[in-house]
């Protein structure tokens, strides 16, 4: 395997337990046992892809239930949906808790079983949270998600996959003898995702996937897969411009319910809430620029970031007494939330949802837009005429304008403003952190000059 081929891959050691985790699954050999272990590509759903890895190797059928903290990594533990699965030859389904060390080939092996033994002990007594890190809590959701789907007039099948786990989240799709249906429980961080799901499927059923069951317990939900495919480099102008026909008529449908929906969870990017986030965010943006220790690119003097508060804060005031209301928006408005079929489209995975100026969400749209056709300026200009012909009959021509003037830089600041990490000291000095949270800076300061530099000629800015 070359080096770039090693690095685009991550190495798991699988702890895969069966029968209550009162087995697990081995590698026998005369020196002793070893885990098994699985390649995944980096950056995809582990979950996923390791128990396609395990059903490929072994044929066995798997569900995760989490990786091992840190301390020890690259271990993920599984298991089998079999309580009878058979081995291959050179492995074996052995009782873990009366192993000496020596028994393993590798103590990093032994470490990781007794952590994991430890840890699945603690889910089946209750002192961690999580019911997805319980041994044998996929019989349970799928007992649960055949009865709500019969009561919907559908029938599971056995076929499943998972695509993402962990003790206090699942993702399941479930197949049926007609549309499959997601199986989706959430956790902190993004807890919020749970209230605010079903309270648009219950206000907006067009525009979100068809909610069929939930439990409060589990933070989870049932929904009918929704018919379509996601934005990509191959999508015709004629969908991206459904897709934000479809945005906008969704954002209008929500006038009037904005506090509602501060108070089901979402969060709060109105422009008097990012008014009062500029002052602090500038003066941790002063801090993490002083820290920097690169030449390239140039870290933004203090007067430059005061100059950049001034800015934010006046564009802020402007646009507090715009004409357009107050709307339903997405803070990680992307194609891989979207799904668009030949009658509209749906959107997906609101734990980033909203309530702010609607014009932000679009502005995260038109980005993903640009990386996809910046050659064609044609696309942009059609998909932007689109979505403001629905505003027109609510916003006057003038505002919807100075509206459009304003959104990029706005739309930089709401959604740099809405990560946790900048309240942190100690997350936002991490490297990566820091890193980032410049670069979103500079992007800021990229649009005023822009906007600054072309305000009288009614330049419309790019969130590049």
């Amino acid at each position: 395997m070359s080096t770039s081929t090693q690095r685009d891959q991550e190495l798991f050691r699988i702890l895969l337990y069966r029968n209550d985790a009162t087995e697990l699954f081995v590698e026998t050999s005369p020196l002793g046992f070893r885990l098994p272990a699985a390649t995944i590509p980096r950056h995809t759903r582990v979950a996923e892809e390791l128990t396609a890895a395990i059903k490929k190797s072994w044929s066995l059928e798997t569900y995760c239930l989490f990786t091992l903290p840190a301390s020890t990594p690259g271990y993920a533990v599984l298991e089998t949906c079999d309580r009878e699965a058979r081995h291959p030859a050179g492995l074996s389904w052995i009782p873990p808790d009366s192993l000496p060390s020596e028994a393993f080939q590798d103590p990093a092996d032994f470490a990781a079983v007794r952590t994991s033994q430890g840890t699945l002990d603690q889910y089946r007594r209750g002192l961690r949270s999580g019911t997805f890190g319980r041994p044998g809590w996929l019989p349970i959701v799928v007992e649960w998600a055949g009865a709500q789907a019969e009561a919907a007039g559908l029938r599971l099948t056995s076929q499943f996959r998972q695509l993402n786990a962990s003790p206090a989240f699942s993702l399941i799709r479930f197949e049926t003898n007609g549309a499959a249906i997601w199986f989706k429980a959430v956790g902190e961080p993004n807890l919020r995702e749970y209230s605010i799901t079903l309270e648009l499927a219950k206000y907006f059923p067009a525009f979100v996937p068809r909610v069929i069951a939930m439990r409060d317990d589990w933070n989870g939900w049932l929904a009918v897969e929704a018919e379509g495919n996601h934005l990509n480099e191959n999508s015709g102008m004629e969908v991206w411009t459904r897709v934000v026909a479809a945005l906008a008529e969704m954002q209008i449908a929500s006038f009037g319910q904005t506090l509602h929906l501060l108070n089901t969870g979402c969060r709060d990017a109105r422009i008097c809430t990012l008014l009062e986030l500029v002052e602090p965010f500038v003066e941790v943006m002063v801090e993490l620029m002083e820290r920097q220790t690169k030449e390239l690119p140039p870290a933004l003097s203090r007067s430059e970031l005061r100059n950049l508060q001034t800015q934010l804060q006046d564009t802020l005031s402007e646009a507090a007494d715009s004409e357009i209301p107050n709307a339903i928006g997405h803070l990680d408005f992307n194609p891989g939330n979207i799904l668009a079929n030949h009658n509209g489209c749906v959107f997906l995975d609101w734990s980033e949802g909203c309530v702010g100026h609607p014009f932000l969400t679009f502005q995260y749209l038109l980005q993903h837009l640009r990386r996809l056709h910046n050659e064609d300026n044609s696309w942009e200009s059609a998909i932007t005429s689109t979505y403001l012909n629905n505003w027109r009959s609510f916003v006057s021509p003038k505002e919807i304008t100075k509206a459009l003037n304003v959104s990029p830089l706005l739309a930089v600041f709401a959604y740099a403003g809405s990560l946790d990490a900048w309240h942190n000291p100690e997350r936002r000095t991490r490297p990566e952190v820091a890193g980032y949270f410049r670069s979103l800076t500079r992007r800021m300061k990229r649009e005023t000059d822009r906007w600054v530099g072309h305000e009288t000629a009614g330049y419309v800015p790019c969130l590049r």
